[in-house]
C-alpha cells in the first residue's frame, strides 16, 4: 500500500472512531460528574399522538426546559417506527428502556440517580403541577 492510501485509510478510520464516540452516549458518567439525577423521555416520535402531545403541552414549556436542561442530565430515547436510528443509538435506548422502563409505557418520563436507579416516574395522566413538582423535587 502507497503511503498516501495508507494517509487516507487512517484518516477514514479516525473519522470513524471519532464519529463513535461522539454518538456514544454515557448518562451515568456525564450525571456523576456533574452531580446530577438522569430524567430519560421514553418517547415514539413517530407513532404515538400522546407523546406528541405530551412533548406539546407539557415538555417545551419554558419553565420545564429550563428545569430539565439545568438540575438534571436529560436524555430522549426515542423509539420510531418509520425512521432508522443508528445501531448505537438504537442499542442505547434500548438499554436504558430494559433498565428503567421495562414496561414499555410511552410517553414517560424517568426520573432516575447517577446508578440508573429509578426514582420517580412522571406519566402523561398525571396533571402538569403535579409532574412539574415532582421533578422540581428531583426525584425525591
Amino acid at each position: 500500500m502507497k503511503p498516501l492510501q495508507k494517509l487516507i485509510c487512517l484518516s477514514f478510520l479516525l473519522a470513524f472512531l471519532a464519529f463513535k464516540a461522539d454518538t456514544n452516549i454515557d448518562l451515568q458518567t456525564k450525571a456523576k460528574s456533574e452531580h446530577k439525577n438522569i430524567v430519560v423521555y421514553f418517547c415514539g416520535s413517530d407513532w404515538c399522538s400522546i407523546c406528541t402531545k405530551f412533548k406539546k403541552s407539557f415538555l417545551v414549556k419554558t419553565e420545564v426546559e429550563t428545569l430539565l436542561q439545568s438540575q438534571y442530565v436529560y436524555y430522549v430515547a426515542d423509539f420510531p417506527q418509520r425512521t432508522k436510528l443508528e445501531p448505537n443509538l438504537e442499542k442505547y435506548n434500548e438499554f436504558l428502556a430494559d433498565k428503567l422502563n421495562p414496561e414499555g409505557e410511552f410517553p414517560l418520563l424517568v426520573i432516575a440517580d447517577e446508578n440508573l436507579v429509578v426514582k420517580e416516574k412522571i406519566h402523561a395522566t398525571l396533571s402538569e403541577d403535579l409532574a412539574f413538582q415532582k421533578l422540581k423535587n428531583n426525584g425525591k
